[in-house]
């Protein structure tokens, strides 16, 4: 019973870490993939090893950029196949930087995201001063 109470407390002090809305900070980096096919970045057969080993390296040159960023926002395709590319991309971006943070980037013109799997590849997110606009 002496211990709920400190749980509590400290699961609370966690979870108001960072805040939603922050000022000031540097942009993260944007790797777009908004003309990245599923086709061309996940492989469809993972048991032919040519086929993995050459998305193994093209998304390391893709992610090569980003070396040493804290945190980077990734541009979605519009098609269907966008969670696949965002799954690749998170698993590329954290094999090259483990402790990078990610975020989804905002677009307009995009259907909404509802897969939970999608969500589980990143931190959250994220709006820029450009897509809040001049207003």
């Amino acid at each position: 019973m002496i211990l709920r109470p400190a749980i509590i407390a400290f699961s609370c002090a966690v979870l108001v870490g960072q805040a939603p809305l922050r000022v000031g900070e540097d942009l993260p980096g944007l790797l777009d993939l908004k003309d990245a096919a599923a086709a061309d970045w996940v492989p469809g057969d993972s048991r032919d090893p040519a086929l993995v080993q050459a998305r193994i390296e093209a998304w390391s040159r893709k992610v090569a950029p980003f070396k040493g960023r804290r945190t980077v926002l990734i541009l979605l395709p519009r098609d269907p196949g966008r969670v696949p590319v965002l799954l690749a991309a998170s698993q590329a971006l954290r094999a090259q930087e483990p402790s990078v943070t990610l975020y989804v980037a905002y677009d307009a013109g995009a259907a909404p995201l509802w897969d939970e799997a999608a969500w589980g590849a990143v931190q959250g997110g994220a709006l820029t001063p450009q897509d809040l606009g001049p207003d």
